[in-house]
């Protein structure tokens, strides 16, 4: 789809199990954006909504980097989100069930950069991570900043990493 998504305040959901890409701007203002269904979502316009985003299923793909606003918190509530060694500041994390984050092991570095993190229910599987646990990574970064808005300290109730093999 190379258009761009418009409409002040919609909430928009991306579902089935096809696999779509969005190359235009999704600029629904204070909208949201759901990925559900089993088929890939890639996005490599330069968003503007403000709502957050919601990942439930399937693969929810970064096509160019700072495609997801920072302004809205981004929920893992199932499904994939394949980092594609891309570069992007998200808002708050927020975890409610059972997600993956999928880097890239290669010789490109990305940087994923979460405004603190609340994880409530489930496990984050982190995949293709590449370093030693509890030591710096030696690819893609993740990083998790204080928010002015979240209380606390990143909370991890359960946290999996998959190293590359």
């Amino acid at each position: 789809m190379t258009g761009g998504i418009t409409g002040t305040g919609q909430a928009l959901t991306v579902g089935g199990n096809g696999d779509i890409t969005i190359s235009g701007a999704i600029a629904t203002g204070g909208g949201t954006l759901t990925k559900d269904g089993a088929g890939t979502l890639e996005l490599s316009g330069a968003n503007n909504y403000s709502g957050g985003t919601t990942l439930t299923a399937g693969t929810l793909k970064l096509g160019a980097a700072d495609v997801i606003p920072n302004g809205g918190r981004f929920t893992f509530a199932g499904g994939t989100l394949g980092a594609n060694n891309m570069t992007e500041r998200i808002g708050p994390l927020s975890l409610t069930a059972n997600s993956i984050l999928l880097l890239v092991n290669d010789s490109t570095h990305g940087t994923l950069t979460f405004d603190s993190a609340l994880l409530t229910a489930g496990t984050l599987t982190i995949g293709n991570w590449a370093g030693t646990p509890g030591y710096t990574g030696t690819d893609d970064r993740i990083f998790l900043t204080p928010h002015p808005m979240w209380p606390s300290s990143p909370s991890f109730n359960s946290l999996n990493i998959a190293r590359a093999r």
